[in-house]
């Protein structure tokens, strides 16, 4: 049986998503954009998504991601 995603990591992609900006979603929640992009590569790692989020200038990218879950 597969382990569920942790809450964290469903929140900052939520944040992300939202706020179209990892660098946005890090100062948020009050965390470095490197635990972003970490907590996201974790999170498409587990559901099996390809992780491609290098290109922060791109949050169109992040948002087709967040369209995934809707």
């Amino acid at each position: 049986m597969k382990s569920l995603a942790s809450l964290g990591q469903i929140t900052v992609f939520v944040r992300v998503a939202e706020l179209g900006s990892l660098t946005a979603a890090a100062k948020e929640l009050e965390i470095t954009p490197s635990a972003v992009s970490k907590s996201l590569a974790q999170l498409e790692a587990h559901l099996g998504m390809h992780a491609d989020h290098a290109d922060h200038a791109q949050p169109q990218a992040h948002r087709a991601r967040a369209s995934h879950f809707r």
